[in-house]
């Protein structure tokens, strides 16, 4: 009985041990997280920014929408590295007063750095 009671207990032992491993492994694969997603466009965003600024200087504040936020809708797999995102930007564009949400399309790769935003 004791031997049972010891097998059994190792069983669960190595369930319990393999499932933290199971979880870290399953976000190596599939389609990038929300948060994923909106790392990359921001961070897409402010180099595309700062390339404009340094090409046209003081006039890139007038022409740079201020991007406020990203939402993920849906995602679709192009291959085993990269993703169509479809996700809705609120920014104030140049000159308004308000904020405003719109879709737009973003193509998420997987690099070794993580993932980034190319536009489409």
């Amino acid at each position: 009985m004791n031997a049972l009671c010891a097998l059994r207990g190792a069983r669960n032992l190595s369930v319990a041990a393999l499932l933290p491993a199971a979880l870290i492994l399953s976000g190596c694969s599939g389609e990038p997280s929300a948060s994923q997603v909106e790392k990359a466009v921001l961070e897409s965003y402010a180099k595309e920014a700062i390339a404009l600024r340094q090409v046209s200087g003081s006039m890139a504040n007038r022409l740079i929408p201020e991007l406020h936020g990203v939402r993920k809708l849906a995602c679709n797999k192009l291959n085993d590295a990269s993703y169509a995102c479809d996700v809705e930007l609120e920014i104030t564009a140049p000159g308004a007063s308000q904020r405003s949400k719109g879709p737009t399309n973003v193509t998420v790769v997987k690099t070794s750095d993580g993932w980034v935003a190319k536009p489409k």
